[in-house]
Order: C-alpha cells, then sequence, then structure tokens
C-alpha cells in the first residue's frame, strides 16, 4: 500500500533557489508532506542522507540541469542509496527525445517547470500510486 499525502516523506535536489522554495511551498502545503530537504546539489543531498540514513524517502525530485552536475548522472547514484524511493526528473526540459531518455534511464516520471501549482498535488498522488506520469 502506498502512504497517503499526509505521510510522505519528501525531498527536492535543485540548484535554483526559487525553484526549491516553490517545490518547498507545495509539498509542505498541498501535500502536508514531511519535507525532510532541499539541496542545491547531490553532494549536499548525500552528506544529510549519510548522516540521516535512517529517514526514508518516499519521492525525490531532481533537477535535470545543474551547473556542476547532470541530474541524468545522479540519477543512477540516488538509485542505489534509496532503491525503494520515488525518484522524478524535474525539469523545463521537455521535448520528447528527452522525455524518452529520463524513462529508459528509469526515473519514476517526469513533472515539468514551471510547477503547475494546480495539478501538482495530483501529479506526486499518481506517480506514488505506481502510475507513469511524464507531463509538462
Amino acid at each position: 500500500m502506498h502512504p497517503s499525502t499526509t505521510q510522505i516523506s519528501a525531498g527536492v535536489i535543485e540548484d535554483n533557489p526559487q525553484n526549491l522554495e516553490i517545490a518547498r511551498v507545495c509539498l509542505i502545503h498541498q501535500l502536508h508532506a514531511q519535507y525532510q530537504g532541499g539541496w542545491n546539489s547531490g553532494s549536499s543531498f548525500f552528506a544529510w542522507h549519510s548522516a540521516h540514513s535512517d529517514i526514508d524517502l518516499d519521492i525525490l525530485l531532481v533537477d535535470i540541469h545543474m551547473p556542476k552536475e547532470s541530474g541524468i548522472k545522479l540519477y543512477q547514484t540516488v538509485r542505489e542509496a534509496l532503491p525503494h524511493t520515488k525518484i522524478i526528473a524535474w525539469t523545463a526540459d521537455v521535448v520528447p527525445q528527452r522525455v524518452v531518455v529520463y524513462q529508459q534511464i528509469g526515473f519514476d516520471g517526469m513533472i515539468g517547470k514551471p510547477i503547475n501549482t494546480k495539478y501538482f498535488p495530483l501529479q506526486i498522488q499518481r506517480i506514488l500510486a505506481g502510475e507513469a506520469v511524464w507531463e509538462i
């Protein structure tokens, strides 16, 4: 059984502070998620994770384009560390050819930027329910 939205544990890897804040507000206020944190890089996420390995994340949004690293390259390391977490590609790069790449790599879904706050809660609920969500 999938956790209800009042119980989900969520985090975001995103280098843009404004996008990070929007995701945080949506996760907390729309989904009532236990927001574990927002990290501006994979290395800052893994520093947190090594100190909090007892915390399971239900969902992790990962920015695809960050200045010092690629969310695509980061995916495999995150997947190994969090085998049961739904890992979502979060990107403005939503042309069909790129979406196919995200699917082939193994992301559990994709949510386009900017977040559509009207649809975001339902997108997350659908992903947690195991539905494939690849939407702008």
